[in-house]
């Protein structure tokens, strides 16, 4: 278990070109803040080496755009970087998560929150909703944003988390095991109705599979049926 643990923290390096190459260019200027405050923004933290941007989830932001033309967007600034500065890339993302979180919602505390991550991308968000595992996993353990704060955030979707916990009420996919990165079970109880994981099984990082194909698919296989959740979650909260 240890040697798969380790085998599947550098074969991040070894994704990196193949995630970089999968992801397509947005046409949203995801670094620019809104100059007023939209009913919907969203956050969009892309994966372990993707270019800065939204990376290849940006494809999922775009669905959502369509069919909310008022929503505005913006990407986390964080290095994404793979092994062996993931870790500390993670605890860099989680605050970078936290501060533009804090930053928006202090401009715009009506507007209607959504949460888009992919790979390491989806760790840093969903640590700093429900914590992670510890230093060793990149973060405090601790929630960085707590549901309070977080009232207004209708919709988390993340894909390939390796935070991912098995057998939870919001898991998506195929996934029968743990990711590397787990969190403690029902970390994220708080935020249950709010959160779709995608994690199929095989994934090296989300299910500590062997197979990196899996991890690069699910903009392919989930985008439509993640969209449409996250626009059902928009109208609900909206209501």
């Amino acid at each position: 278990m240890v040697l798969l643990y380790y085998n599947n923290l550098i074969s991040f390096g070894l994704l990196a070109a193949s995630f970089a190459s999968a992801a397509p260019l947005s046409v949203h200027d995801s670094k620019k803040q809104p100059d007023n405050c939209a009913p919907v923004h969203l956050f969009v933290a892309r994966g372990t080496s993707e270019s800065p941007g939204d990376g290849s989830i940006g494809s999922l932001a775009q669905l959502v755009l369509q069919e909310n033309p008022e929503a505005t967007q913006e990407a986390i600034d964080y290095p994404a970087a793979p092994f062996p500065f993931y870790i500390t890339d993670v605890s860099i993302g989680i605050k970078a998560v936290t501060n533009q979180f804090m930053h928006y919602t202090s401009l715009c505390p009506n507007s209607t929150l959504v949460f888009i991550g992919y790979s390491q991308g989806a760790q840093i968000m969903l640590d700093a909703l429900c914590g992670s595992g510890g230093p060793l996993k990149g973060g405090t353990g601790s929630p960085t944003i707590t549901k309070s704060q977080g009232k207004n955030i209708a919709a988390v979707v993340g894909y390939g988390d390796p935070g991912h916990v098995a057998g939870e009420s919001w898991d998506q996919g195929t996934a029968k095991a743990d990711g590397i990165f787990a969190r403690p079970a029902g970390a994220c109880n708080a935020w249950a109705n709010n959160i779709h994981s995608y994690c199929d099984a095989g994934d090296p990082y989300c299910a500590g599979g062997s197979n990196q194909t899996i991890h690069l698919q699910y903009t392919h296989k989930y985008n439509s049926a993640a969209s449409q959740w996250v626009n059902g979650q928009i109208v609900s909260a909206s209501a």
